[in-house]
């Protein structure tokens, strides 16, 4: 049975399978990838975590594998929620990595330590991007100049509308579907990227919030 499909590609038919082969690489020492469900769509991703995880939790960033409108985003993925709604768990708040990525793209040397990361992914494959509403940011990757980029973009996001961004690597569904299972080895250095801009932003965070 094939891994990817086009039919189930955005939708995340794929998460399942694909989180159990990139199990059997052991990428991140005291971590697993996971298949998760968004339920309000019932749209699965895989992020990786540490074993006994209990949730997705949208506050924080993390090595994760999303699809989105027929690409494959593999690297860091980060959210930012919504200022008002009923589920105290989708509105933006302190503790959001999101505040401390936007912290590192702000200083000088953050961003020149993600850049430093992203350029170790492919050229071909390197992307950041980000997805408010119908808007989105995805210009070719051309370093700390795209990073700075990224700042007015999702300034611009209406505060009721969620931001999903992924920062790391960019496959395109024909390139899924016709590599299928051979795709899973391309996943890994990504993932391991994932985790270092994952790095950097925690330490801006511990950074922000003194001893």
């Amino acid at each position: 049975m094939a891994l990817f499909t086009r039919g189930g590609f955005d939708k995340g038919e794929w998460a399942g399978t694909l989180a159990t082969r990139l199990r059997a690489k052991r990428i991140i020492p005291g971590r697993q990838p996971k298949a998760r469900l968004y339920r309000h769509t019932w749209t699965h991703w895989i992020q990786v975590e540490p074993s006994g995880f209990s949730g997705p939790a949208h506050w924080l960033g993390k090595p994760a594998v999303v699809a989105n409108d027929g690409s494959l985003y593999v690297g860091y993925y980060i959210e930012r929620g919504l200022d008002n709604h009923e589920r105290p768990e989708y509105v933006v708040a302190p503790e959001w990595h999101w505040h401390a990525l936007l912290a590192c793209i702000d200083r000088p040397e953050r961003r020149r330590e993600i850049n430093a990361v992203l350029q170790q992914v492919p050229s071909q494959l390197r992307q950041v991007s980000a997805f408010c509403g119908n808007r989105q940011f995805e210009p070719p990757y051309e370093g700390e100049a795209t990073l700075l980029g990224f700042r007015p973009f999702v300034n611009a996001c209406p505060p009721d509308e969620w931001i999903n961004a992924y920062l790391g690597a960019r496959f395109g569904i024909d390139e899924c579907l016709t590599n299928q299972e051979r795709l899973v080895d391309k996943l890994v250095s990504p993932l391991l990227r994932g985790e270092e801009i994952e790095a950097i932003v925690l330490e801006m965070r511990q950074a922000s919030l003194g001893p």
